[in-house]
C-alpha cells in the first residue's frame, strides 16, 4: 500500500503512529492470543469513547477561538487598529454552518422516513427519535471521518457507520430502519472529508488565503464543480447500479451490516461498548485535539490490514531518520516523494478497478 507509505511522510506522525499500532493489534491479537476483538466490540467501544471526547474537544476549541475573536474585536474598537484577519470565515459563521447542516440532515431524515413509510412500523416517539438519531449520526460521522481522513488519509466511513448501526440496534429500531440509517451514515462521512480535501488543496494553491477576493472566487468555482460532479455521479449510479447488483458486485461490508442486523443485539453488547469506550476516551484526551490518538487508534482497530500497519510504521521510522539527519530539507523532499507514492497508488487503483469492472460486465 504505497499510498499509506506516502501519507506516513506527509501526515501527523502521532496520529499515524496510533493508526499503525491499531492496525497491527487488530491483526495479531487473534493470532497470538486467540481473541477476536470484534467479538467483544473492542474497536467500536474505543471509537465511541474517542469520538465523544473528540466532539468535546471541538466544542472547546470553538469556544476558545470565539472568545479570542471577541477580545480581538474589543481591542480593535478601543485602539482603532485593525489587525490582518487570518481566515475568510469567522467562527460565528462556522458555527452557523454546522447548525445549518444539522437542520438539513433533519429535513433529509424526515423525507427518508416518510418515503419509506416508517410511521406505519414505529410508534410516534420512536419515529421522531429515529429522525433525530439519523441526523446526529450523519453529522457526528462526518466529523469523525473527516478528522481521521485529515490526519491519516484513511476514510473509516463504513466502520464508523457500523458503530451507529449497533447503537441503533440498542435503541430498538426495526431492521428496515437500521438499513436506511447505516446507508445514510455511510454516505455523509466520505462526502465531508472529500470536500475538505478539495477545498484545502485549492486554498493552498491560491496562496493560503492571502488574496481574499481571489480565494472566495476560487472557492465558488470549486463549489460549482462539486455540484456538477454530484449530478453526474447520480446519473452514473442510476444507469449502472443494476449491472453491479446483477453481477454480485457488492462491498463486503454490506454482508457485515446484514449479518449484524439479523443477529440482533443485547445488553451484553452495550456493556462491552461502555467498558471499551473508557480507554478510547482517555487516549483521545491524553493526545489532545491536535494528535487525535484515540480516533486514529480506533480506526486502526476497525480495519484488518497488517501490511498497511507495517508500511505506515516503517514509513514513520524512515521519516524520523531523514528529518533528524537533514531537518526541514529532508521533510520537504519527503513531501514530494510522499505525493508521488500516493499518486501512483491512486492511478493503479483506478485503472485496475476499471479493467476488472469491464471484464466482469462482459461475462
Amino acid at each position: 500500500p504505497t499510498d499509506i507509505l506516502g501519507v506516513g511522510w506527509i501526515g501527523n506522525m502521532w496520529a499515524l503512529g496510533a493508526f499503525g499500532v491499531g492496525l497491527l493489534i487488530s491483526e495479531y491479537t487473534p493470532k497470538f492470543f486467540n481473541i477476536k476483538l470484534g467479538d467483544y466490540y473492542v474497536p467500536h467501544g474505543v471509537m465511541i469513547g474517542a469520538g465523544f471526547v473528540a466532539l468535546i474537544q471541538m466544542i472547546l476549541i470553538l469556544q476558545k477561538k470565539s472568545k479570542k475573536e471577541k477580545e480581538a474585536a474589543a481591542a480593535e474598537a478601543a485602539t482603532g487598529k485593525v489587525e490582518k484577519k487570518e481566515f475568510t470565515r469567522s467562527l460565528k459563521s462556522m458555527k452557523f454552518s454546522l447548525a445549518e447542516g444539522f437542520g438539513a440532515y433533519i429535513l433529509v431524515s424526515i423525507v427518508m422516513a416518510i418515503m419509506c413509510g416508517f410511521s406505519a412500523d414505529m410508534s410516534a416517539g420512536m419515529f421522531v427519535w429515529w429522525i433525530i438519531f439519523a441526523a446526529l449520526s450523519a453529522i457526528i460521522s462526518e466529523l469523525i471521518v473527516g478528522i481521521s481522513a485529515m490526519h491519516s488519509g484513511w476514510f473509516p466511513a463504513f466502520a464508523t457507520a457500523f458503530i451507529f448501526l449497533i447503537l441503533g440496534m440498542l435503541f430498538g429500531f426495526p431492521p428496515a430502519q437500521l438499513a436506511i440509517l447505516v446507508g445514510f451514515t455511510s454516505a455523509t462521512g466520505p462526502a465531508f472529508a472529500d470536500m475538505a480535501y478539495d477545498l484545502k488543496s485549492g486554498y493552498i494553491v491560491r496562496g493560503n488565503g492571502e488574496d481574499v477576493p481571489f480565494e472566495m472566487e476560487g472557492r465558488r468555482q470549486q463549489y460549482i464543480a462539486k455540484m456538477v460532479s454530484a449530478v453526474i455521479a447520480i446519473l452514473v449510479v442510476l444507469f449502472t447500479y443494476k449491472a453491479y447488483f446483477e453481477k454480485g458486485m457488492l462491498a463486503p461490508v454490506d454482508a457485515v451490516y446484514v449479518a449484524t442486523i439479523d443477529a440482533g443485539t443485547n445488553m451484553a453488547v452495550a456493556k462491552n461498548l461502555i467498558i471499551w469506550a473508557i480507554p478510547g476516551a482517555l487516549l483521545q484526551a491524553i493526545g489532545g485535539s491536535g494528535r487525535q490518538l484515540g480516533v486514529l487508534f480506533a480506526t486502526g482497530l476497525l480495519i484488518a490490514s497488517p501490511m498497511a500497519g507495517i508500511t505506515v510504521l516503517v514509513g514513520l521510522l524512515i521519516r524520523y531518520i531523514v528529518v533528524k539527519k537533514y531537518g526541514d530539507l529532508g521533510q520537504s523532499k519527503l513531501y514530494i516523494l510522499g505525493a508521488g507514492f500516493i499518486t501512483g497508488a491512486a492511478l493503479y487503483s483506478f485503472f485496475s478497478s476499471t479493467m476488472n469492472l469491464g471484464k466482469k460486465l462482459n461475462k
